[in-house]
């Protein structure tokens, strides 16, 4: 015979306030350190970054997402970032189907100029993908009439060389194990 457990009514409760308050230290940790990476493979490194420029949490996807997010930061010339802004419609080569493209960063610098970014190896922006992606976003700009150029970051733009690259990849990885 089966017993029977009665579920408490305050558990679900206790769960929220449990996770609210995870989430609030996480995020006073984030704010203090400047970021948080998630448990996740060590080939491709993600978390949150924070920004104290636009006093928000941003997801970073990749070391050089990172990386350029903390050029950012740093760069006096630039007012403010928006990460993942909006979706782009773009046609793949591949398929031949329509797909959302979501931009990595649109930058507004002092000067009141725009960039729209997309964050790559150097070695991808010659995919045919990656290409009608950029296609699609210089289309979005004329047709929207934005004052905006569209950009690739590559390696080179972000690190001196590859010693630079492992350095970051390294504060990353270390941090991980402070933090969890």
């Amino acid at each position: 015979m089966r017993r029977f457990k009665p579920k408490l009514k305050h558990h679900k409760v206790l769960s929220r306030k449990v996770k609210k308050n995870k989430k609030e230290r996480l995020l006073r940790e984030l704010k203090a350190k400047g970021f948080v990476r998630h448990k996740n493979s060590n080939s491709y490194i993600s978390g949150l970054f924070w920004s104290t420029k636009n006093n928000k949490e941003y997801t970073f996807r990749s070391t050089y997402e990172f990386a350029y997010f903390f050029m950012l930061e740093n760069d006096d010339s630039v007012e403010s970032y928006i990460v993942e802004p909006f979706d782009i419609l773009y046609r793949s080569p591949k398929d031949n189907k329509i797909h959302r493209y979501i931009p990595d960063i649109i930058v507004l610098y002092r000067d009141g100029s725009l960039k729209i970014i997309e964050i790559k190896p150097k070695c991808m922006t010659t995919d045919p993908v990656v290409e009608a992606k950029a296609k699609a976003a210089k289309k979005y700009i004329k047709m929207y009439r934005l004052d905006a150029t569209y950009e690739f970051i590559t390696e080179e733009d972000i690190f001196h060389t590859s010693k630079d690259y492992m350095k970051v990849k390294d504060i990353l990885m270390k941090e991980e194990k402070s933090l969890f």
